[in-house]
């Protein structure tokens, strides 16, 4: 999936701001027609934040707004994408089902140039309902929001269930024949580098590649760089790369930009390698919510916190449990931050209580889908450097492990070139042998125990440990013990401590709590330990901000 952006023949309309909303009883046939709303909610943003009436509701909201085509845009195509809808949503224009999208935090495109009209206003609804089918299983059978007013959030171990249009609404209009897809991949040859590119495209005659300065015609190709400037977290290099499509006639059609970045990632030893070289993982998990738009894509925040991940040592964070959009990752790209991205945790049967309910088969294909999904929005970016199974695996015997080794391999298909982690629920680790690392939380283990559970979980998994550990409130006195057993392990490829900022949990008879074990508030205000954080990571700050071409594998810091 390409990202949208503004070009010789596209063109991006942003339809973010304040649209028109409803929730509760309401008639369906006026409210796709964009009446009967009596509410209004901003875009992007988590109804939860802005509405206190709305602070615990799980329910459905319908979203409205007016929009235009482009006088110019006679022969191009309309698509609609939203880069987020919580968490079943049903897309309407001028009172016409468009599609639907189920599960949230992933984008998703839809044609509508069938159902625009050219010269007159067009009426866009957008229904999200967070008790349909893109919840969560476990979710869905814990919760009281079944009731007539949807009041009542569940409990849910991976933060606050956010509702509404929390990602970016667009109106992309594109050329008829057009480019529909990018990818790439770099193979490492010594000193050289090669890069291996793909284009997709509808329509056309020719198409051209453009790196470096060089062009190179073909929808698909290799590119050798024999003095490459290699991406890497110290040296966050970009190639800037631009496809067009050519008619017969030599008519420009289409254009699309985007960067890449020439870098090879691996597992070797103990380590996790970023073009050949071991780099130790010291990261966090980032939860996706700001206090004022829950979930709501904030750009501005996306920055803060990467800024204020870096300064305190931070080189890595994984997305605990959410997806993470392509514009996060894009800064990552230019920054030099590391992202471990979880899967889209839209199914996976826990227990044996749960396939019954929901069927064990269709929550394994509804998890592979979900994986496809994030892996054709981001894979492109090279600060993504694995794929994360499971948020906190628990073993719930044979039928979830089938689904774990399937969903494994369906990722595998489709990213062979990531190593895949699977984030333990303790130092039990399955011997799934599908994964090329092993998180293990050892949160609440004695510190004399530390380097024994450690040893145990690397024979179990046969693989390199990331160690995971939570964080109290202003104590760093645990984090560093355990930062101090693991880094005597040279199979320990990294740390991930506590939770960047502290987010919002949902309970089970409605409301917010704020879980703590943030090095930040969830304000981003720097607690005690962040600043022992930053002590202790001097060095690494020093190299990682200098952006140099040399390499990092420290594993100390000052």
């Amino acid at each position: 999936m390409l990202k949208p952006t503004d070009g010789i023949g596209r063109t991006v309309i942003d339809l973010g701001g304040v649209w028109k909303a409803r929730w509760g009883d309401a008639g369906i046939a006026d409210l796709v027609q964009g009446k009967g709303y009596t509410g209004l909610l901003a875009v992007p943003a988590a109804w939860n934040c802005q509405v206190p009436e709305l602070h615990a509701y799980m329910g459905r909201v319908w979203y409205s707004r007016d929009f235009f085509l482009p006088a110019a845009s006679r022969g191009q195509r309309a698509v609609l994408r939203v880069e987020g809808a919580n968490r079943d949503a049903r897309v309407y224009v001028n009172g016409s089902e468009a599609g639907r999208h189920v599960g949230g935090g992933r984008p998703f495109e839809l044609d509508v140039t069938g159902l625009c009209h050219r010269s007159a206003a067009n009426t866009l609804a957008i229904c999200c309902d967070m008790m349909g089918e893109g919840i969560y299983p476990a979710d869905r059978r814990m919760s009281p929001a079944r009731r007539g007013d949807g009041q009542g959030v569940p409990a849910v171990r991976r933060g606050f269930p956010f509702g509404g249009l929390a990602g970016t609404v667009r109106l992309l209009m594109v050329p008829e024949e057009r480019i529909t897809d990018f990818d790439y991949h770099t193979e490492l040859q010594g000193r050289r580098a090669v890069l291996h590119y793909s284009a997709e495209t509808c329509g056309g005659w020719k198409t051209v590649f453009e790196v470096d300065g060089r062009t190179f015609e073909g929808a698909e190709g290799e590119v050798e760089f024999d003095s490459p400037r290699l991406w890497h977290p110290s040296a966050p290099h970009l190639y800037p790369v631009t496809i067009r499509l050519y008619a017969r006639d030599g008519e420009l059609l289409d254009e699309y930009r985007d960067s890449v970045g020439l870098r090879e990632i691996g597992v070797d030893g103990g380590a996790l390698t970023v073009n050949g070289a071991p780099v130790y993982l010291r990261g966090t998990s980032r939860h996706d919510d700001v206090a004022a738009v829950g979930s709501g894509l904030s750009q501005a925040a996306f920055r803060r916190d990467v800024g204020l991940m870096q300064m305190t040592g931070i080189n890595v964070f994984r997305t605990a449990g959410a997806p993470v959009s392509w514009e996060l990752a894009e800064i990552c790209d230019n920054l030099g931050m590391m992202i471990i991205v979880d899967l889209p945790h839209d199914g996976f049967p826990q227990d044996a209580a749960s396939s019954r309910v929901h069927g064990a088969d269709a929550l394994c294909r509804r998890w592979k889908a979900a994986a496809g999904e994030i892996v054709a929005a981001i894979g492109r970016h090279p600060s993504v450097v694995m794929w994360s199974l499971e948020n906190a695996f628990a073993d719930g015997g044979a039928l979830s492990m089938k689904c774990l080794s399937d969903v494994c391999l369906h990722l595998r298909d489709r990213d062979p070139y990531r190593p895949v982690l699977l984030a333990g629920g303790g130092a039990e680790i399955p011997q799934a042998g599908c994964f090329d690392m092993a998180a293990v939380d050892i949160a609440g283990r004695p510190e004399g125990e530390l380097g024994r559970v450690l040893d145990e979980a690397h024979a179990a998994a046969g693989s390199p440990v990331v160690v995971m550990d939570s964080l109290e409130d202003e104590s760093s006195g645990e984090a560093f013990a355990a930062l101090d057993a693991a880094e005597s392990r040279d199979f320990v490829a990294g740390v991930l401590v506590g939770t960047f900022a502290d987010f919002g949990a949902g309970g089970h008879h409605g409301g917010m709590t704020v879980a703590g074990g943030g090095i930040f508030t969830r304000e981003r205000v720097p607690k005690h330990v962040a600043w022992e954080f930053r002590r202790r990571y001097a060095g690494l700050i020093e190299n990682t901000m200098r952006h140099d071409s040399i390499p990092y594998n420290t594993r100390g810091g000052s």
